[in-house]
């Protein structure tokens, strides 16, 4: 189910998964973020995570960044 959300100012649509431990983003849209907000503002940090898809297939990530999500009312 895609929610409308916003990161910062910049609204957008996110996949909302309940039951994943944690949550995805392409590095398509992490550019687009960091270009919306002109760099540096939410950092991509290293990660050791290895993690699987749901077809237990490996996922390759770039690193780990903690984004302040709200989730728009009047649904």
């Amino acid at each position: 189910m895609a929610l409308p959300t916003k990161i910062g100012s910049c609204g957008l649509s996110l996949a909302v998964d309940t039951g994943a431990t944690v949550n995805v983003l392409s590095e398509d849209s992490f550019r687009a973020i960091k270009r919306t907000f002109r760099g540096g503002r939410w950092p991509l940090r290293q990660s050791d995570l290895n993690l699987r898809g749901v077809t237990g297939s490996a996922l390759s990530i770039s690193g780990m960044v903690t984004l302040p999500i709200r989730i728009k009312r009047g649904l």
